[in-house]
């Protein structure tokens, strides 16, 4: 199964305190994107078991560049913030909350992730369920 989602990709942030309380400022924008999972995959079907992720973080190409440093950089490796790992939590959370691939993200077994450059900033998920044994 293969989900996209538009837009720049997006890192995990801390929680938020006020005062005793622990908040998530992303929770807004997370349901954003649980939905357009949900449209894209439905809500009847879970994978069960163990699963296999591969995710692609296209991430936009600098504002203020040359073309030529553009031409350079598209669909090279992407080395700058955001940290691979934090968007990878976000993605994570976001397909556990949508509810429509799988129930937990412990389901998840094996993992390969890259952030490339691109003029379409993206993020391509493709998820694939694992057989029991080995």
């Amino acid at each position: 199964m293969k989900i996209i989602i538009p837009g720049k990709p997006i890192p995990k942030h801390r929680p938020r305190f006020a005062g005793n309380h622990a908040y998530n400022d992303q929770s807004q924008i997370m349901n954003h994107y649980a939905h357009l999972i949900r449209c894209q995959y439905g809500l009847a079907y879970q994978l069960p078991g163990p699963i296999e992720i591969s995710v692609l973080f296209f991430m936009p190409l600098p504002a203020k560049c040359s073309k030529k440093l553009k031409a350079k950089l598209f669909n090279q490796y992407h080395d700058k913030k955001p940290d691979i790992d934090n968007c990878l939590k976000f993605i994570f959370d976001v397909i556990s909350l949508s509810q429509a691939v799988y129930k937990d993200d412990r389901q998840i077994a094996s993992v390969t992730s890259k952030k490339l450059w691109s003029d379409n900033p993206r993020t391509e998920i493709e998820i694939y369920s694992l057989p029991e044994d080995i």
